[in-house]
């Protein structure tokens, strides 16, 4: 049998029909070759003397295996080996723990160019560093579709919004709190101001992605139902592509505005939830998608989106005599800005495996670090605003300062809430509900 990751297992004179052997492995890189944990089998008939007898006559060998140990049940071992559906490739055969670490990283990466961002980099900079809002719902995606567990929609909605939208609205109570108590009169916002932050729909800089974030999520599950549904790549891409370009189609006859106009309430709500549901939706929907491409079908997609990105560098150029940054195409997204975002957000993810192991091997500390950051990002992203707002240094300097101050404040919370606070709630439900907004 043959596992991902190089991982080659031969059993010898197993000819016992009845049994479905699963050979349990740890290793640790760098440490020598894997030892052998335990064996089970399925059926009937094996005693313990007989596993001991089969796991003597298990040769293994491979390299490149996950720092974590790695189980694979019996039902996960006749999946691997069964071949997939017509029409659909699968490469998800990497361990699901390195899996994860991949995502985390992905997630860091994102939360770390968003603070980048607000920062104000010079131009070339801020450019480069121009993909980290698809990259996170490209992220969110690969991790619906692996946490996702079929619950009532309701139940799994009223989770999203635990997660989501109560950490802004207790982050949003305590600022507007603190200007009431100690601001100016200048600073007390209106009540409609108010109203239109705690909808996400306009007011503080740092709502309008929760916004994106929520009205993906509420179409999440038919999203990955559809996705499960539809075996075909051609046909589940051709279907995104379509509603993406009548998208773009609307921009012939409509233009927008860049920012909610609080003039036009109703108008600028349509535009805050439409003209950004369907554009990060079907970024989404890519993500949920991503994990079942193998690698040549992934280089298809970059290329793809580099291709889109490069004829509209040249096309702009051509009209307006210079580089056009795609700053001026994120709100509401455009094809010019999102095909740059694909573009290096599907060449993180063909190289996150092997920056996760890398860095698994040689500074385990900085993984550490990285993925604290990747499983808290929300807290990260709220906490870096007040010292954004705050302090004033050289963009880099502020930049490692603001970044730092928000790690640091993210794991004092997540600390006392995790060891101080929730030991003291005997009520299961009361630590879920706080763990989902304290932390994460």
């Amino acid at each position: 049998m043959s596992w991902g990751g190089g991982l080659v297992l031969t059993v010898a004179d197993l000819t016992n029909p009845h049994f479905i052997w699963l050979v349990a492995i740890h290793s640790s890189l760098g440490r020598g070759p894997p030892a052998l944990l335990t064996a089970q089998s399925v059926g009937s008939g094996c005693t313990t003397e007989s596993a001991q007898r089969i796991m003597a006559r298990v040769r293994v060998r491979g390299h490149g295996l996950p720092s974590a140990p790695t189980y694979l049940s019996a039902e996960a071992t006749r999946r691997e080996e069964q071949p997939s559906p017509k029409g659909r490739q699968y490469s998800m055969r990497t361990p699901l723990s390195t899996r994860n670490e991949s995502i985390d990283l992905l997630r860091f990466i994102g939360i770390a160019m968003i603070i980048l961002a607000h920062v104000s980099p010079p131009e070339a900079l801020f450019q480069i560093r121009n993909f980290d809002v698809p990259l996170m719902v490209v992220v969110a995606g690969l991790s619906f579709r692996l946490s996702f567990r079929g619950e009532d929609y309701g139940q799994y909605l009223l989770k999203r919004v635990k997660r989501l939208v109560l950490p802004v609205w207790l982050f949003l109570t305590a600022s507007f709190l603190l200007d009431f108590l100690v601001g100016h009169p200048g600073a007390v916002p209106s009540l409609q101001t108010v109203l239109l932050n705690y909808s996400l729909l306009d007011g503080a800089g740092y709502v309008w992605i929760i916004r994106v974030f929520l009205m993906v999520a509420m179409l999440a599950p038919f999203i990955l139902s559809y996705s499960k549904s539809e075996p075909s790549h051609a046909r589940f891409f051709a279907l995104v592509a379509g509603i993406y370009l009548a998208y773009e189609l609307t921009f012939l006859f409509y233009s927008p505005p860049k920012r909610f106009d609080q003039s036009q309430v109703l108008t600028s709500t349509v535009n805050s939830t439409l003209l950004y549901l369907i554009p990060y939706a079907a970024i989404f929907a890519l993500g949920l998608r991503i994990p079942d491409l193998n690698k040549r079908q992934i280089a298809i997609l970059a290329a793809s989106a580099g291709m889109v990105f490069v004829a509209w560098v040249f096309f702009y150029e051509n009209t307006s005599g210079t580089f056009i940054y795609t700053q001026g195409f994120k709100y509401p997204p455009r094809s010019y800005y999102l095909s740059y975002a694909l573009l290096v957000t599907t060449l993180l993810w063909l190289a996150a495996p092997r920056i996760t192991a890398f860095l698994s091997n040689q500074q385990p500390r900085a993984m550490a670090v990285i993925l604290f950051i990747g499983q808290n990002s929300i807290w990260v992203y709220l906490w870096h605003e007040p010292f954004i707002q705050n302090i004033s240094l050289p963009y880099l300097t502020k930049y490692l300062v603001v970044f730092s101050l928000a790690v640091l404040v993210t794991y004092l919370q997540v600390t006392l809430v995790s060891r101080y606070l929730l030991a003291k709630i005997h009520r299961q439900k009361t630590k879920t509900n706080l763990r989902l907004i304290l932390t994460g």
